[in-house]
């Protein structure tokens, strides 16, 4: 296996920790949004929602990440970082699909199931990378995290990131599923512009390693 490609495996696999990364640090700057009167969710959160609703994700790491070690040996490094990654994409679906505080709780949770793909990359890499980069391509892992923190505050902080809560705040006609929960009548776009850059990820990791 060449340079290049072990190069681009790694960077593949420090994507996925990136947006975990991004994960991590989203609720920083949404949470005074989400207790406020002016909340996109459908109603605002309580003082003991806001106080978990940043640990959600940790309490999910903390329950899936042992369960991951096990299964690094009994699916493979390869299955368990994709398994690792869509949860996170199915917990960002949940965040899309639906404004209640409840969906946005457990959505936290599930993507704790993403984080223990923390456990996977070290791993990977080692195994593909030949000894005289191993070194360099680890530590992209670090690198992987700061650019994570980086990019989601300075998303946080920029006009077009204003526009776009300020756009979701306008909630358009509404569909009711059962009572259980309520669909912007604009989800569909939401929905792609959540799974589109996961699944183009996705499909280059499963090539790339075929």
């Amino acid at each position: 296996m060449s340079v290049v490609y072990q190069a681009l495996c790694t960077f593949i696999v420090c994507f996925i920790r990136m947006s975990l990364v991004i994960s991590f640090s989203w609720p920083a700057f949404t949470t005074s949004l989400f207790k406020s009167e002016d909340t996109p969710l459908h109603r605002p959160m309580t003082e003991f929602e806001v106080a978990i609703y940043g640990s959600m994700l940790s309490i999910g790491a903390l329950i899936f990440t042992p369960v991951m070690g096990l299964l690094l040996d009994v699916l493979g490094r390869k299955k368990c970082m994709m398994l690792a990654a869509v949860t996170h994409v199915f917990a960002w679906v949940i965040i899309v699909l639906t404004n209640r505080v409840e969906a946005l709780l457990s959505a936290m949770f599930i993507a704790g199931g993403g984080v223990a793909s923390f456990l996977v990359i070290p791993v990977y890499i080692a195994e593909v990378c030949q000894p005289s980069v191993r070194g360099t391509m680890t530590s992209c892992m670090m690198l992987a995290y700061g650019l994570g923190m980086l990019v989601s505050f300075l998303l946080a902080i920029r006009k077009t990131c204003k526009n776009v809560l300020r756009l979701n705040r306008a909630m358009l006609d509404k569909l009711s599923a059962f009572g259980v929960f309520e669909i912007d009548a604009a989800f569909s776009l939401r929905l792609l512009s959540a799974l589109v850059p996961y699944t183009v990820m996705l499909l280059q990791f499963a090539f790339l390693t075929s």
